[in-house]
């Protein structure tokens, strides 16, 4: 977020005359934490602050969000985001960015599911694992904090470039969990695209689908999708990527890419943090009136508290 503070910064700075001290913006630099995944912790509370202003009550609406934050979003559009909403989705194109960037595919992968966590919002929470063959096939539980998700987080390119050609699994355990929870499991697959292995990451698709068995049906069948003497690879990726199963793609890269996303909407946010440190200016001011000349500055008193009313209302958009 270094970049995007920076040039926030510069815009405040710019919009400030030059016989006034110099104001900085201090805003949050968010820490990649495996707690995202753990409701009810210090971190998960801070970041459902922020991404918890993402519009959209679904996966699905809250990714088509994101998409049109992303690449549709016009001048008239801009200017009718909250500040809540875009530094949310700036928090989480960043967080997004740097698991690509910053981490192996293992890592990486474990500290998506406990973003998508945050994002899903409520009761969703990443299932503890100890591994083994006994692994639980679920890796979270959605917001209402009883539906299983199996989250695959991937690079999906062509095999020679070392790309997935298959979404597998444990037939047993995708089997037992499907019984164990009465109900289909949602696999949420979330494909990242580029060149090669090496490559940056030009964008990153969404998909979701269920996997039943003949108890409980869902869009595949268990024997699809676990591998088993039959079927050893599992699900190729072509039969995931259909229209009724994609809930959107991002146009993202590196994190500089992110930067230039945040740009188009500095404008919006400097106007508001602007007007922030004006309104704490004059708070300021009217204070050391009042302490300085009480009791005969009572005035000043009044009007520090309608500074304090106007700036925690401005405020709160910022959350």
């Amino acid at each position: 977020m270094k970049e995007i503070l920076n040039e926030w910064k510069r815009f405040v700075n710019e919009r400030t005359s030059a016989s006034t001290e110099e104001k900085t913006i201090k805003l949050p630099r968010m820490h990649i934490s495996e707690q995202w995944g753990t409701p009810g912790t210090e971190d998960r509370a801070i970041m459902e602050k922020f991404l918890g202003k993402i519009k959209g009550n679904s996966l699905g609406e809250k990714i088509a969000s994101l998409e049109s934050f992303v690449k549709d979003c016009n001048e008239q559009c801009v200017k009718s985001k909250d500040v809540g909403e875009i530094l949310g989705s700036l928090v989480f194109l960043d967080s997004l960015a740097a698991l690509m960037a910053d981490f192996n595919e293992s890592t990486g992968g474990f500290l998506f599911e406990a973003l998508l966590s945050v994002l899903l919002g409520g009761d969703s929470m990443q299932v503890p694992t100890k591994g083994g063959k006994n692994t639980p096939i679920e890796d979270l539980l959605d917001a209402d904090g009883q539906t299983p998700l199996s989250v695959k987080f991937f690079f999906g390119g062509k095999a020679k470039a070392g790309g997935s050609q298959y979404i597998g699994g444990s037939w047993n355990n995708l089997d037992s969990g499907i019984e164990r929870f009465g109900q289909p499991i949602t696999y949420i697959v979330v494909i990242k695209g580029r060149k090669s292995r090496a490559g940056p990451v030009l964008n990153v698709s969404f998909y979701s689908f269920t996997v039943g068995n003949d108890d409980y049906p869902g869009d595949f069948h268990v024997d699809e999708v676990g591998k088993h003497e039959d079927n050893p690879y599992g699900l190729g990726i072509t039969e995931v990527k259909q229209t009724q199963f994609h809930l959107g793609t991002l146009d993202l890269g590196s994190r500089e890419d992110v930067v230039k996303i945040a740009q188009k909407y500095v404008e919006r946010l400097g106007v508001t943090l602007t007007s922030i440190y004006e309104e704490i200016e004059e708070l300021s001011n009217n204070v050391s009136l009042y302490f300085l000349d009480a009791p005969e500055a009572k005035s000043a008193a009044l009007k520090a508290q309608k500074n304090a009313q106007i700036l925690k209302v401005k405020s709160d958009d910022l959350v």
